[in-house]
């Protein structure tokens, strides 16, 4: 339609709902990619801003393949801080939310990867993806009870 649609806009979004309940649990959470101007928003549409940066407050490049090396820089950073405090490995864990645009005649699902041998990363995508399709399965069925689209 009308509208410009960012992915990065979407992510960061649910990256913050992410956080916040995660801080209501008792987790330390690190953002590693920041929007000074962006919070949490209710708007149908989300608008698309160019002024992120990445933790260290470093300008993110547009480069994908520099953006990537940033960010797992400062991931990488932040686990050797950490690690020095003695916080152990299992007890470090780096979620990374992505988000693809799709047109309307395509569906596609949630994809959950996990460390490669980690019995612990697999684990915990296979929760959440279980904990993802529980809470969509009720509010479907709430749609279907309710006759709401």
């Amino acid at each position: 339609g009308k509208n410009q649609l960012c992915e990065d806009e979407y992510a960061y979004d649910v990256s913050l709902r992410l956080a916040r309940s995660l801080l209501e649990h008792g987790a330390l959470v690190y953002m590693i990619v920041r929007d000074p101007d962006d919070g949490l928003r209710s708007g149908s549409y989300l608008p698309c801003d160019y002024d992120e940066y990445c933790w260290g407050n470093y300008k993110i490049p547009r480069n994908q393949k520099s953006r990537l090396y940033q960010r797992s820089d400062a991931i990488n950073k932040l686990y050797e801080y950490h690690k020095k405090q003695g916080i152990k490995d299992q007890n470090q864990t780096t979620i990374v939310i992505h988000i693809d645009s799709r047109g309307t005649s395509e569906n596609t699902d949630v994809f959950f990867y996990y460390y490669p041998g980690s019995s612990r990363s697999r684990k915990m995508a296979k929760n959440i993806q279980s904990s993802l399709a529980k809470k969509y399965k009720s509010l479907s069925e709430l749609k279907q009870s309710s006759n709401l689209q």
